[in-house]
């Protein structure tokens, strides 16, 4: 039977999002059960679990302000967003941006969304273009 450290997971999931847009909450429902303790955190964390026979390690990323660019996030939380990646090795499968469905998606949010997500560009290139490599 296999093992959580002996297996090779299956799928691999980044959550991204504001701050209270419930990351945590869907990270739970990826996992089926409640892995994540739903708090403000500031760093990433990471959970594996067994689900309908495969194994799915899911991530959860510090939220940022909702309408705040991204030269006004924190030093920490931006280098947690960018560092999400080196957890689910050799590289998630999805991003899955979390926004909540009763918010207003304004311009002002859409381009905060689109800023924070371009922190993940360079290790996403390289680690993808390592991959392309192999």
């Amino acid at each position: 039977m296999a093992t959580r450290e002996s297996s090779t997971c299956d799928l691999k999931v980044v959550l991204l999002g504001g701050r209270n847009s419930g990351k945590s909450e869907v990270g739970n429902v990826l996992l089926d059960r409640e892995e994540f303790v739903i708090k403000e955190r500031t760093t990433c964390s990471r959970r594996v679990g067994e689900v309908a026979g495969g194994w799915v390690t899911v991530v959860d990323t510090p939220g940022w302000w909702c309408d705040f660019k991204v030269q006004d996030t924190p030093q920490l939380v931006k280098r947690e967003i960018v560092c999400s990646v080196s957890l689910c090795t050799p590289g998630p499968h999805i991003f899955l941006i979390v926004i909540k469905a009763h918010s207003v998606f304004c311009e002002k949010r859409r381009r905060a969304v689109e800023e924070h997500l371009a922190l993940l560009s360079e290790s996403v290139e390289s680690l993808y273009g390592r991959l392309h490599l192999q």
